[in-house]
């Protein structure tokens, strides 16, 4: 920089200069400028350090170097995201003493090796994770003295697909003592993702019901006792978005002995804890239940007219909660809640094949009979990643019985004032399973039908051309 430059831009009022620094993106500039003298650093630093990406254990010992050089950086990091390899994973412990100094975090993504990486699968695999969740989260939980008296984080967003990080084999993928991060005083959304929640984590929050402020909260590819959901549900004070998404890969015998829907009552009492501001709800596990009996109840009829807030659900071909919806025949009986306004079926089909389109619509018309005043309805089929999103749009139009089935549908639908249906095909271009890693290509909802606009079709239909949804 020259000196004419310089003496131009350290004319500017702070104001003004802080204004030019929010438009600077590249981090290596940012860095360059916080070189030319003190006062331009302090400027460019807050906004250099605000959001730090670790890859490697190396990068996790620079970001340890600069943090001890000058701790006001520290006091900058608003987020922070781990997501590092197999082979780079030595020196990220070092991060346990690093994130004691950053106060001012407000969002965390934890990712540790899993499966998805690219080195060997092999018995001996070390998945655990590098850093003590537990002893971390206790004293970010924790409050300052100051007066008045504040925590130590003001965490807002938590990301979190590691283990434990002692114990061999399953023990290493347990919640336990990790349970702390469930009564954080400030966090409002907590994503989990491959751990083993057990029922022994219920010491840890029996003293703390209705104390936190979460309001999202998911579990993705989570082996979950109902008793420990139960412990969970009753923490937050009035959570509004739950998404249970039980183990459907890598499954062993145990995973399918403690599927949810085994202990329906209990579940929907855990479920009831919520029901005063519960908006939306999404369930997909691994188990059918189509053959498999609802126990007895003291109205002979399960339902969730209790979870008068709910509006959305979302639901996976195998849910209980599929079982639980078709038990209505209004105006008789309902097992739905009262103001459910959208509802999203998910069919998964890895082997799909043109003439069993037919067939991949069959849950979808054994669910609309038994719904009613619904604005949306939506199919979304999932192949895995086996054929493409614009295959599966061309067969569903290519036979007479599926084309005449959806038009038919549509006509019920307006009889029982469903408002819209749409159809949807996933296109799953990286075959990658959830939870989806740094770097790793997510899929896309394709949509092939919208009855909102039955004029894209014409007189003799054909496939809507397919477009990723904004």
């Amino acid at each position: 920089m020259s000196k004419a430059m310089e003496s131009r831009l350290l004319a500017l009022a702070d104001e003004l200069l802080l204004k030019v620094i929010e438009h600077i993106e590249p981090k290596d500039d940012l860095s360059n400028l916080s070189r030319v003298c003190s006062r331009l650093q302090a400027f460019a630093e807050p906004f250099l350090y605000q959001s730090i990406l670790i890859r490697k254990g190396e990068h996790a010992t620079q970001l340890c170097y600069a943090l001890h050089r000058r701790t006001a950086r520290a006091y900058s990091v608003r987020k922070l995201q781990v997501a590092y390899m197999h082979k780079h994973r030595v020196g990220i412990e070092v991060l346990n003493q690093a994130l004691r100094t950053m106060c001012s975090l407000q969002e965390i993504n934890i990712e540790s090796p899993c499966c998805n990486d690219t080195h060997p699968n092999t018995i001996d695999f070390e998945s655990k994770g590098r850093i003590n969740y537990a002893e971390y989260f206790q004293f970010a939980s924790s409050m300052t003295l100051e007066s008045p008296p504040r925590v130590q984080v003001p965490l807002q967003t938590l990301i979190l697909h590691s283990h434990d990080n002692e114990g061999p084999g399953r023990e290493a993928f347990n919640m336990g003592s990790n349970a702390v991060i469930f009564l954080h005083p400030t966090l409002r959304n907590l994503t989990i993702s491959c751990f083993d929640i057990g029922e022994d984590i219920g010491e840890y929050l029996s003293a703390t019901q209705k104390s936190s402020p979460l309001k999202t909260l998911t579990f993705v590819e989570c082996n979950i006792n109902v008793t420990a959901l139960s412990a969970i549900l009753y923490v937050p004070k009035s959570l509004e978005r739950l998404t249970l998404g039980e183990r459907i890969f890598h499954l062993d015998q145990t995973h399918f002995n403690t599927s949810l829907g085994r202990s329906l009552v209990l579940l929907l009492q855990a479920l009831a804890s919520q029901k005063d501001s519960l908006q939306y709800f999404k369930h997909i596990c691994h188990v059918d239940w189509e053959e498999i009996e609802l126990p007895e109840s003291n109205s002979g009829i399960f339902s969730m007219v209790e979870q008068s807030r709910l509006t959305e659900m979302e639901l996976g071909e195998h849910s209980i909660f599929c079982k639980i919806l078709r038990q209505s025949t209004p105006p008789w009986t309902t097992a739905a809640p009262p103001n459910l306004r959208v509802l999203r079926l998910l069919r998964s089909s890895i082997g799909w094949q043109p003439e069993r389109a037919s067939r991949e619509l069959e849950h979808l018309y054994s669910m609309a009979g038994c719904l009613d005043h619904l604005d949306q309805l939506d199919y979304i089929l999932d192949p895995y990643g086996r054929t493409t999103s614009a295959t599966i749009i061309q067969d569903l139009w290519r036979k007479e019985s599926t084309r005449s089935g959806i038009i038919n549908l549509v006509e019920s639908f307006s009889k029982r004032d469903i408002k819209r249906l749409r159809i949807f095909a996933m296109n799953n271009v990286g075959q990658n399973i959830p939870p989806y890693m740094y770097g790793e290509i997510v899929p896309e909802e394709m949509l092939a039908y919208d009855s909102t606009f039955p004029h894209l079709f014409g007189d003799v239909i054909t496939p809507m051309i397919a477009v990723p949804l904004a």
